[in-house]
């Protein structure tokens, strides 16, 4: 049995066994015999707090709920009437940065007049420019925040802006170029008479005052007075003819002919010198209409 894989034990040592009793069918116990069992036996009343009697506990209760409800409905309030008075506040903003600019603006008139006078060199109107500039950028900038219902205002603000913007950017242009252009419009004072002056000074001479013109003309911008520039880039082509006829003026000792050749050459610099004037009034005029139109929004603005 063992090479089989099964172990002998001692039978003896297995514990016996017995089929539970049965119950014959007369003995069965019928539902009569069962014991009732009531639940509410073993039940006592309990003591009530005093607390709970007087009621204090509720009203305590009570008084966090209504100071809950208070405080809900207070930040739902405060949630409705906080566009309004971004709204308002926004707009005061705007009228304050309007009226800001408006002096601004104002002061650009005496700039604009400076076009028509005569050169003056100390004269700069620089920092009212950068005024207007300023004051337009940050009117703006407080435009951005009004809500759409005040969109009739965000037009008047962007037209203010703009207008002041586009009065400066064509001011400062007009001046610029008109400081550029009218030191080489004078020609220097060039010696005709042979005998006053060497050739290769004659030379030098003429020739600083040459790449002087030409440095101005390429430094100026095609779109600023764009016929002025156009005649100065056609007198700019003949200037190295004009040298070299002055020259040899002055190599055959002929004055008449050295005269000549700079009165014709100072003759196309004067009728340049007149568009120049022509040109300006042109401009004068388009930065006084900028400058009436950003006035006129700015009153309906801050009126």
């Amino acid at each position: 049995m063992e090479s089989l894989g099964f172990i002998e034990e001692d039978l003896t040592r297995v514990s016996s066994w017995q089929t539970p009793p049965t119950v014959s069918p007369g003995s069965e116990s019928t539902p009569s015999q069962v014991a009732k069992v009531d639940p509410f036996d073993d039940w006592s009343p309990t003591e009530v707090g005093r607390g709970l009697l007087t009621g204090r506990v509720r009203w305590t209760v009570l008084v966090g709920v209504v100071m809950m409800c208070a405080g809900i409905a207070g930040v739902a309030a405060w949630i409705y009437q906080r566009p309004a008075e971004l709204a308002r506040d926004a707009l005061v903003e705007l009228e304050t940065t309007a009226g800001a600019l408006q002096p601004a603006v104002l002061a650009l008139h005496a700039a604009n007049d400076h076009l028509l006078s005569p050169l003056d060199r100390t004269s700069s109107h620089t920092q009212s420019l950068l005024e207007v500039d300023k004051r337009a950028r940050a009117l703006y900038e407080a435009s951005a925040s009004l809500t759409a219902a005040q969109s009739s205002d965000r037009v008047l603000a962007a037209d203010a802006a703009s207008a002041a913007l586009e009065a400066s950017a064509t001011l400062r242009d007009g001046l610029g170029y008109r400081a550029g252009i009218v030191p080489i419009l004078a020609m220097p004072e060039l010696q005709t008479d042979p005998q006053l002056i060497e050739l290769d000074e004659a030379a030098l001479a003429f020739g600083e005052w040459q790449a002087q013109f030409d440095a101005v003309l390429t430094a100026l911008p095609e779109q600023i007075l764009a016929p002025l520039t156009a005649e100065l880039a056609s007198i700019s082509g003949t200037l190295e003819s004009s040298r070299m006829l002055y020259l040899d003026a002055l190599r055959n000792d002929d004055p008449d002919a050295a005269q000549a050749v700079l009165d014709t050459l100072q003759g196309r610099l004067s009728a340049a010198e007149t568009l120049l004037e022509e040109e300006l009034v042109g401009v004068h005029a388009r930065v006084a209409l900028r400058i009436e139109a950003s006035l006129a929004a700015i009153d309906s603005l801050v009126g």
